[in-house]
């Protein structure tokens, strides 16, 4: 769930008071009666201010409170869901003047985060129930279009370390019978319309069973947006894993960002180098395997080729030290140092490629470095 921060007001000779109850709260999804709850009694000045909300005010404020969703353990537990089917019985399209439903409250999410296995069945059984509901009632009446599925604004998929990693256990794990249970993917597969831009929060340090199966596994969990005209994916702390595997699958995004672990701060040491000899590295390994789709030598497996998006390396630069103080370019020096060492890398690879993959050196110039830069939907997660 989005978390709402505040700051502590400082301790009242007498306790402040309440003009008027705050029962207006029992219509709220139980989650977010939690949230306000919260801040309530963290804030005594903000609980005068909506003690005295009308309902008016929650049909706009509470749906804010939903566009960023982060499911973890404790959001489901908490009610994330609760009410998504009970609250249906008369399916019509939101209208003025009436609260929200849970389904009308999650259609505001436009960033989805989650956190863990659990949090990811949780959201495909969420999904399959409003499927399978909307199939009933469309067998006894129509249903309002604006009704089909559930996260259909949803522009932002987020995936935390754990869920990764526990993903990647999952599918070398058999069950009782000797089932893989990685084969579970055809029911759990997160498949928005809209969904363009994919974050995947690597694991640091990278387990070895999540480092072998990763590629393998997650393609199976993850669709873009069939009708997008854009689409990335986002790989942070992709030195978790040394040889940089986590970016041989682009799931067919067009861009691919590669969101360095800041470099450990040695004196006298400059990390531009570690981070350009891994980039090079990487690059003419991968590049190998890369089609030129603008050659006239496709052949006709060409549309299952891999995709030559271009490839943005970002933090690089940036140094962590041991007190794990964070340290970036200089912001006048910033842009004249990172051009300068992506024509090198770039140089650096066109060479290597020319000696082993003549045919393959144009791939060097979708290389791109770029210096610390942050996901808007998730800063920081890379620190």
């Amino acid at each position: 769930m989005s978390q709402i921060h505040s700051k502590l007001s400082s301790p009242r000779a007498t306790a402040p008071t309440i003009p008027c109850d705050i029962s207006s709260l029992d219509p709220l999804p139980v989650e977010i009666q939690n949230v306000v709850y919260d801040k309530l009694l963290a804030d005594p000045d903000l609980t005068l201010t909506l003690a005295g909300l009308s309902k008016s005010h929650y049909i706009t404020l509470i749906p804010r409170l939903y566009e960023r969703v982060e499911v973890t353990d404790k959001v489901v537990e908490r009610g994330l869901f609760e009410g998504l089917l009970t609250g249906a019985n008369h399916l019509e399209a939101p209208g003025e003047g009436r609260l929200p439903t849970k389904r009308d409250l999650l259609e505001n999410c436009k960033s989805l985060v989650v956190a863990s296995l659990p949090a990811f069945d949780a959201i495909t059984d969420a999904i399959q129930a409003w499927k399978a509901l909307l199939a009933k009632r469309r067998e006894t009446g129509t249903v309002p279009d604006e009704l089909d599925g559930i996260f259909n604004r949803v522009t932002h998929l987020a995936w935390g370390p754990d869920l990764i990693d526990a993903i990647c256990r999952d599918a070398t794990e058999m069950d009782e019978n000797g089932v893989n249970l990685g084969d579970r993917h055809h029911r759990r597969c997160l498949s928005f319309k809209n969904v363009w831009n994919v974050c995947l929060r690597l694991p640091y340090p990278l387990p070895k069973t999540t480092c072998d199966e990763m590629m393998s596994v997650i393609p199976n969990y993850i669709h873009f947006g069939g009708k997008v005209d854009k689409s990335f994916i986002r790989y942070h702390n992709c030195k978790s894993d040394p040889h940089m595997r986590s970016v041989e699958y682009p799931l067919r995004g067009r861009l691919a960002r590669v969101d360095l672990v800041p470099a450990g701060f040695e004196e006298g040491v400059d990390p531009l180098i570690g981070q350009a000899r891994d980039i090079v590295t990487y690059c003419v390994g991968d590049m190998h395997d890369w089609t030129n789709f603008d050659s006239d030598d496709l052949d006709e497996h060409a549309e299952y080729a891999r995709n030559p998006m271009h490839f943005v390396f970002t933090n690089i630069g940036t140094t962590i030290a041991p007190d794990g103080t964070l340290a970036h370019l200089p912001p006048d020096l910033k842009q004249a140092v990172l051009e300068k060492l992506q024509r090198k890398v770039r140089h650096e690879v066109r060479a290597k490629l020319l000696a082993s993959a003549p045919s393959q050196v144009w791939a060097a110039d979708r290389i791109h470095l770029r210096g610390h830069e942050e996901c808007k939907f998730c800063p920081q997660v890379s620190h």
